[in-house]
């Protein structure tokens, strides 16, 4: 009986280890699972913010909202769970549910960066141990084939128009035409506008500290008229401190992204054909390259660009014609018609080369300069940027006159002072007439400079 009852238990013992093994099996384990001590993969409600927490704000910026989008559909899910088939899914509805822009594409890029935004998050938790290369499900998911880009450089016609719309119509034409005299000469991208300082620039070597994508800074020169603009700019805007952004409305708020989309709807507005092709700030970036690749070559363009040399460079030869800052300089020269204290001597090509984009108008607050030897304003008791009264006199003494225009050091011999057209026309009297041409005096009126009472 004992022989028999041990047997019977043993038969016993066996089912249930075969109903163990198909339980397990089901539940894709293996036995070795059930001894481990590892904490379970942490959800996605989880395990997001750490890595929100841990990226450089830049990447915090990109990919944001799609971890977000994750938080919100699988908030309880680990990290483990998704197959490769439910991310490409969501990766669908997120195109799907894209915001409609100017420039949009049918929500392509929105799939796109929703994926970079999983793998950039799997990628982490492979770094922290949580799962292996092999259990990465977003590695599998491929990225929607991207479109070719209708992006192109624009004729000299086209960029007049433009910045003739951004000049003359909006709430802040000033802010705008600046805005995109900066990017035309600089070919910067979005963010180097936006994230500029005062501390960022160095009026003596006329050069700007740009920080664009990922964090890269680079260093690019601007033409010595657009760094006074910029520094007028500053003044009058209150945004004197060094870690202040510079780009700032009339009440000192700090401009973003939003006044990009604004200009550009503004100008499609007027110019059907912006509105048409989706032209954006990224086009006077590629039409400034092109006249810079036309005149200087690849090497200066890439400078230009600031694109970065690459691990997997085509040929060793790349290493050899990276181009310096002062061939930038020479280009930059060029384009503008401005000399720049970093130019090569003898290396640019004529002031108004034949295809030489068009450059953008000046702002309208710049427009109101009054131009001054240094000396003559520090006998005056004027500051740089001092709000300053003309008065002109005419040869039967009567006057004109024009207040609150700003004060600039310029090298220009004493005694002497400039301005813009027309808005300087007031100072001239009708009467005055030259004696040779019969034409009225533009350039030898008689003027007193004083102080203004807003400047305190």
């Amino acid at each position: 009986m004992r022989a028999e009852t041990d047997e019977g238990d043993t038969e016993g013992i066996r089912e249930e280890l075969q109903a163990l093994r198909v339980l397990l099996a089901r539940l894709n384990l293996a036995p070795t699972d059930l001894t481990t001590t590892d904490p379970p993969t942490p959800t996605f409600e989880q395990y997001v913010p750490l890595v929100a927490a841990s990226v450089s704000v830049g990447t915090r910026r990109t990919y944001g909202r799609y971890w977000r989008q994750l938080v919100e559909h699988w908030p309880q899910r680990r990290l483990t769970e998704p197959t490769s088939t439910e991310i490409r899914l969501l990766a669908e509805h997120v195109q799907a549910r894209a915001l409609t822009r100017r420039n949009s594409r049918g929500g392509r890029s929105a799939a796109e960066h929703f994926i970079a935004a999983l793998r950039r998050l799997y990628e982490q938790a492979e770094a922290d141990g949580l799962l292996s290369g092999t259990a990465n499900p977003a590695s599998r998911v491929p990225k929607p084939t991207r479109l070719p880009s209708t992006r192109r450089a624009l004729s000299n016609r086209h960029l007049t128009e433009i910045n003739h719309i951004a000049a003359t119509t909006g709430n802040d034409p000033a802010l705008d035409s600046l805005l995109l005299r900066f990017h035309t000469e600089t070919a910067c991208r979005r963010a180097g506008a936006l994230t500029l300082r005062p501390r960022d620039l160095d009026p003596e070597l006329c050069v700007v500290q740009l920080t664009e994508k990922g964090g890269t800074r680079r260093t690019q020169p601007i033409s010595p008229s657009l760094m006074d603009h910029l520094r007028a700019h500053i003044h009058h805007r209150h945004n004197t401190a060094p870690d202040a952004t510079v780009f700032r409305y009339r009440d000192g708020r700090p401009i973003t992204r939003r006044r990009y989309d604004h200009l550009w709807n503004r100008i499609g507005d007027h110019l059907p054909w912006v509105a048409a092709q989706q032209v954006s700030i990224h086009w006077i970036r590629h039409t400034t390259l092109t006249w810079v690749e036309r005149h200087f070559g690849y090497a200066v363009t890439r400078a230009y660009a600031g694109h970065l040399p690459r691990g997997h460079e085509p040929t060793a030869t790349t290493t050899y014609i990276r181009a310096e800052i002062e061939e930038a300089a020479t280009a930059l020269s060029a384009l503008t018609g401005e000399p720049h204290p970093l130019a090569l001597e003898g290396q640019s090509p004529p002031a108004q080369p034949r295809s030489q984009i068009q450059y953008p108008l000046k702002p309208s607050h710049i427009q109101s300069e009054e131009i001054l030897n240094a000396d003559d304003m520090r006998e005056s008791g004027i500051s740089e940027f001092d709000d300053v009264d003309i008065t002109s006199t005419a040869r039967d003494g009567s006057t004109r006159h024009l207040q609150g225009y700003t004060a600039i050091p310029y090298d220009i011999p004493r005694g002497c002072a400039a301005g813009y057209m027309p808005e300087m026309n007031v100072l001239c009297a009708l009467g005055d007439h030259s004696s040779q041409s019969d034409q009225p005096l533009m350039k030898h009126v008689t003027i007193t400079v004083e102080r203004s009472a807003s400047s305190g």
